[in-house]
């Protein structure tokens, strides 16, 4: 589970923070070794402000799961609940959202093999199943992008059924 504490905290467990400016329509990382070195490692993250690099606006931190965020995603917790305990909800639904908003910005398929987590498999992914399956599946479609969660050998696959789009 990702805390919410500070910076130095965020970045000592291995994440990242990711933030999107409404202006631009774009993604971006915030640098917390940078953060950390000017001082502000102290910071907790709910309080920080970021600016786009590119038009100076403000960025929204996408890890918070505010009560917006709760109903958006509600009716994809109800596919996980019988798995994925309430308590848990507010780690992925962030990451949910924010997975969704990307596909749909960038016209993306997204392929979930059937070992994949609940929260890929049953919010995430457009088309589930083996390897084969997926594949097969995925030629059908009309998408820019072709996004794999799967298990290691399965990228393969659907690269050599449709190879002119990028997996």
């Amino acid at each position: 589970m990702i805390s919410m504490g500070t910076m130095e905290e965020l970045r000592d467990q291995n994440h990242t923070l990711a933030l999107y400016c409404l202006s631009c329509n774009r993604w971006g990382e915030a640098n917390l070794d940078r953060l950390i070195q000017n001082g502000k490692g102290n910071m907790p993250v709910t309080e920080a402000r970021f600016r786009c690099r590119d038009c100076g606006e403000d960025m929204i931190n996408t890890l918070e799961y505010t009560a917006e965020l709760a109903r958006e995603t509600a009716y994809l917790y109800q596919r996980v609940e019988s798995v994925i305990p309430e308590i848990e909800w507010p780690t992925y639904a962030p990451f949910v959202a924010a997975i969704n908003h990307l596909k749909k910005e960038r016209n993306a398929l997204i392929l979930a093999h059937n070992y994949q987590t609940p929260e890929i498999f049953h919010c995430v992914a457009d088309i589930t199943g083996d390897s084969l399956a997926v594949a097969r599946k995925a030629i059908e479609t009309d998408a820019e992008i072709i996004v794999l969660a799967g298990v290691y050998y399965a990228d393969v696959t659907p690269l050599s059924v449709d190879p002119p789009r990028p997996v």
